[in-house]
């Protein structure tokens, strides 16, 4: 997750990404501090996989999950 931000470089960015590519308003800043501090969802590492063309990779995003 550290290394998303990095690539966006702030967590507005991110947010801003994401609801363009989902076609939604609805993630806020306040969700990307949550996932930093409780983990990412499964089907947001699903979709920022989508998003950024394989990059970021879900298994580093939501280790615990797809490690398995």
């Amino acid at each position: 997750m550290e290394h998303l931000l990095k690539h966006y470089k702030t967590q507005t960015a991110l947010a801003e990404a994401l609801n363009a590519f989902l076609g939604t308003k609805t993630i806020k800043t306040g969700h990307i501090y949550y996932w930093l501090k409780k983990g990412l969802p499964a089907n947001r590492a699903l979709q920022i996989e989508a998003m950024t063309g394989g990059l970021f990779n879900r298994r580093l995003l939501c280790p615990k999950f797809f490690n398995q």
